[in-house]
C-alpha cells in the first residue's frame, strides 16, 4: 500500500497523497492525516485499500473517520468505495495465473476470503466474469477460504470432475498474511493428494502492482464498477 501511495504521488494523481492504517502498521490514520494537514491539505478523500465492501469499509473505517472529523471539524473528509470490480484487476489475476504456469487449457480459480454478506462477494464474481470474457483459459471460477460456498476443496473437485486436469488457484488477496502464506498452500496440498492425476498450482497473491494504482485513481474519480449492478 505504501508503494502504491508513492506511485500515485509520483504520478501527480492529487496534490498530496499519503497512506495510513487502521491497525497493526504505521502510520495510523490520525498520524497520516496530521502529516497531510501539515503539508497544506484542505480536504481529504479516503481510498479504502480493500478489494470488496465489508466490516472494515462499512464499520471500522467509517467509525475511525468519524473520530478524525470530530478532531478536525474544518477538514472535509470523504470516504469512497473499495477497489470493487475493474478490468485491471481481472488482467492482474490473468497475469498472476500465467506467471504460475496457466495455459489456454487451464482452469483458473480465484480464491477469496469471503464475507457473510453475499453482496460483498459480488465484485469477486464480477472480476471472474471479466477474466472469463478474455477467453484466455478453459474455465474461470471462484472459491472461498471460509464463510461462503464453494470452499476450495469443493471447487477443485468440481473442476476435476468436469475434466480440468490443470488448475491454477490465484489468491484474490492484496497482502501476504496467514491465508496466503499458510492456509492456501495447505489447502492446495490436501487437494493435490486427493486428486493426484490433476496438476494443481498456487499462484502468487495480488500484492503490489501498478494496475492497482489505476483502479485507485478510477475509484477516486467515481469511475469503478462496484459489481453490484
Amino acid at each position: 500500500m505504501l508503494r502504491l501511495a508513492a506511485r500515485l504521488r509520483e504520478a501527480g494523481t492529487a496534490p498530496l497523497v499519503g497512506a495510513g492504517f487502521l491497525n497493526y502498521s504505521r502510520p495510523p490514520l490520525a498520524e497520516a492525516l496530521a502529516r497531510l494537514r501539515a503539508r497544506g491539505a484542505t480536504a481529504v478523500t479516503v481510498l479504502p485499500y480493500f478489494l470488496v465492501p465489508g466490516y472494515f469499509t462499512g464499520a471500522a473505517l467509517p467509525r475511525a473517520l468519524d473520530g478524525l472529523r470530530a478532531a478536525n471539524p474544518d477538514l472535509p473528509i470523504t470516504q469512497v468505495e473499495p477497489l470493487g470490480a475493474h478490468p485491471a484487476l481481472a488482467d492482474l489475476v490473468r497475469r498472476r495465473a500465467v506467471a504460475a504456469g496457466a495455459v489456454p487449457g487451464s482452469a483458473v480459480l480465484l480464491a477469496a476470503h469471503g464475507s457473510p454478506d453475499p453482496a460483498s462477494n459480488t465484485p469477486v464474481y464480477t472480476v471472474a466474469r471479466m477474466l472469463a470474457a478474455q477467453g484466455a483459459f478453459a474455465a474461470v471460477g471462484v472459491c472461498f477460504l471460509g464463510l461462503n460456498e464453494p470452499d476450495i476443496p469443493t471447487a477443485i473437485a468440481a473442476h476435476v470432475a468436469r475434466g480440468d486436469d490443470s488448475i491454477v488457484v490465484v489468491p484474490y488477496l492484496l497482502q501476504l498474511g496467514g491465508h496466503a502464506a499458510e492456509d492456501l498452500p495447505a489447502a492446495i496440498a490436501e487437494a493435490q493428494a486427493r486428486h493426484p492425476a490433476a496438476h494443481l498450482v498456487l499462484a502468487a497473491y495480488l500484492g503490489y502492482d501498478p494496475a492497482i494504482a489505476e483502479v485507485l485513481v478510477a475509484r477516486a474519480a467515481g469511475a469503478v464498477d462496484d459489481g453490484l449492478s
